[in-house]
């Protein structure tokens, strides 16, 4: 897990982190909203400087010191001769608490935020390389309950169901959005994937995804950057996000494809590339 305290060096988890990106997945499945209105309703869930309101949702995670360690952040390169640029990682393994209180529940429920970080939970991630796999963490505990992830398409849809009405599962392959192709102009998810079979041991798929990324990039130089991301002349992170969630003792690749907003060359967006990686990463 590459992510950082106050210094942007040493491996530490902090609230900010996982505020974010609880904010990010609420934005992509609340997509029944015009963009003025969810930047509005978010602002009252989660604070705003436009709107000038506070945080509903205070989260706390306790200070630990975690065992660490250099990690590629690239590990594909390893196989190839080029810089795997190692850095300093919290380690797989590690355990960490985190509480949530609600000061006010007129715009988010109780239920409804459990359920949004059970969802978050199995399909991303914190810190650096999160699109790609790394950051990934699993829940064991709920208020002291022993708690198992969804392990199934079928167990993941009855999740996505707490949380908003426009998603159903298609011939038990993939979930989708159901009113994909609306004007909204942001990444909200439109496709969920799960692979069918695991790998004990997390590097071996990290290892796969950033293979696959290095593999596609190199073969569809024109398509990649407004398809799957880039990080020269600004910055678009990839509209497919790879993670690994936890299956019994396997770890399994999950996909979530996000609605396509590319920062320049919209025209050479290629939704074939897209579904190239999900199958090569996925298989």
């Amino acid at each position: 897990m590459f992510i950082a305290g106050a210094d942007g060096n040493k491996p530490e988890l902090r609230p900010p982190g996982f505020k974010g990106v609880l904010r990010f997945w609420w934005r992509a499945l609340n997509f029944q909203y015009n963009l003025n209105d969810l930047k509005r309703h978010e602002a009252y869930i989660f604070g705003g400087v436009e709107t000038n309101t506070r945080s509903h949702v205070i989260m706390r995670v306790p200070f630990k010191t975690y065992k660490t360690g250099k990690f590629p952040m690239l590990p594909h390169r390893k196989d190839t001769g080029g810089n795997p640029s190692e850095k300093e990682a919290i380690m797989s393994g590690e355990t960490f608490t985190i509480s949530f209180t609600i000061t006010q529940e007129t715009h988010i429920k109780a239920a409804y935020l459990q359920a949004l970080f059970e969802f978050v939970a199995l399909v991303g991630g914190v810190g650096k390389r999160s699109r790609r796999g790394m950051g990934a963490f699993t829940i064991t505990h709920i208020n002291g309950q022993p708690y198992t992830p969804p392990a199934t398409l079928q167990a993941i849809q009855t999740l996505l169901q707490k949380l908003t009405p426009h998603f159903t599962l298609q011939d038990n392959r993939y979930i989708y959005n159901t009113i994909s192709g609306g004007t909204a102009s942001y990444p909200y998810l439109r496709l969920l994937h799960l692979s069918q079979t695991g790998n004990a041991n997390w590097e071996v798929l990290t290892k796969k995804i950033g293979r696959v990324t290095h593999e596609l990039k190199k073969k569809n130089a024109l398509a990649y950057e407004p398809s799957l991301g880039h990080a020269d002349r600004g910055r678009f992170a990839s509209p497919v996000i790879a993670s690994l969630t936890q299956v019994g003792n396997q770890n399994r690749i999950i996909t979530a494809t996000l609605n396509t907003v590319p920062d320049r060359d919209r025209n050479k967006i290629s939704l074939s590339l897209q579904e190239d990686f999900r199958n090569n990463v996925l298989n």
